[in-house]
């Protein structure tokens, strides 16, 4: 059954985890925050992935990263794509409490 996209409708993503598109679009995240502030944050894993028909996609994602060996921290990021201009944008990253395990 395929599954259209509603303007405006925010839609999880399955299988955000091991989607390669997601994954790049939240390396993209942690690269565009650490060379605005100057930080070293890696990517550990993408946690979970929405996106929105907007004049192009919003995606938000929660990832997983890691500032230093031997700890992590969870991230909010908001990219904008608008695949028609080859663009990409990120929108907002913020620091957020580790998010709720939706198993449980």
């Amino acid at each position: 059954m395929e599954t259209t996209a509603i303007l405006g409708g925010l839609r999880e993503i399955p299988n955000a985890k091991s989607d390669p598109e997601i994954h790049s679009l939240a390396v993209f995240a942690v690269d565009q925050y650490n060379s605005q502030k100057g930080l070293r944050l890696r990517l550990l894993e993408v946690v979970s992935a929405e996106q929105q028909v907007v004049a192009g996609t919003m995606y938000y994602l929660v990832i997983k990263v890691s500032p230093k060996r031997h700890h992590s921290e969870y991230y909010k990021a908001k990219i904008l794509v608008q695949e028609w201009k080859n663009f990409k944008s990120l929108e907002s990253f913020e620091k957020i409490t580790k998010p709720a395990d939706p198993k449980n």
